[in-house]
């Protein structure tokens, strides 16, 4: 009798999981597809380290550009963040909708994947832009930045220099900004990787961010 009553508990349990499960995937609601033809569109990544990173995308006749700005949370002092030594500025992987990655040869995307997880400043600075940019990669320039400022921390690139991409076919993006924090010593760095930014860039020249995305 125990028994049976335990079974039926047990069913009970696994049906309203079920229909609750149901409820609440009925109550998802797909992000808005933006248009990225007219007006760049900004896709907000997670926040880490005091830092929320914004993806700027936009579609014109070159292809979609990219750009990344970051946010302060907090207070951050100066000499504090210090750009990687590429002008993309994180990981970037492209596939096809049906789950096939599209490689790239493009010495700055593949680069990002092998950066050292700790390093030195001087390192960074003699490994990166010309001489008289050096100093430039640091986030506003080494200068303190007050909660709420933003700079913007990449270049603009294209994004079929670095993929061989069909103007036909929709695709994945994923990107993962990367930026190096500085210790207290002035001299340690560490890399730092935000989580992934995933959007679907459409033919139309319409961008939508996936799920997962803030």
């Amino acid at each position: 009798m125990l028994r049976f009553i335990y079974y039926l508990l047990l069913l009970v349990w696994l049906v309203l999981g079920e229909r609750l499960n149901a409820d609440d995937a009925g109550k998802k609601v797909n992000p808005p597809i933006l248009d990225a033809r007219n007006d760049e569109q900004v896709i907000s990544g997670k926040a880490t380290n005091g830092l929320q990173p914004d993806i700027i995308l936009g579609c014109s006749g070159e292809g979609w550009h990219v750009f990344i700005s970051l946010r302060a949370r907090d207070d951050i002092p100066g000499f504090t963040w210090l750009a990687i030594t590429n002008h993309v500025g994180s990981k970037v992987e492209l596939w096809y909708t049906n789950g096939v990655q599209v490689l790239s040869k493009n010495a700055d995307i593949v680069n990002a994947f092998h950066l050292p997880k700790t390093t030195t400043v001087s390192e960074v600075m003699h490994s990166g832009y010309p001489r008289d940019r050096r100093g430039l990669q640091w986030w506003r320039a080494g200068n303190p930045a007050g909660s709420g400022t933003s700079s913007a921390y990449t270049q603009r690139w294209i994004l079929r220099t670095a993929f061989n991409m069909s103007p036909t076919n929709d695709y994945v993006l994923k990107i993962s900004p990367l930026v190096y924090k500085v210790e207290t010593n002035a001299s340690t760095a560490h890399l730092v990787e935000f989580p992934c930014v995933t959007v679907k860039l459409l033919t139309n020249g319409r961008v939508q961010a996936m799920r997962g995305t803030e």
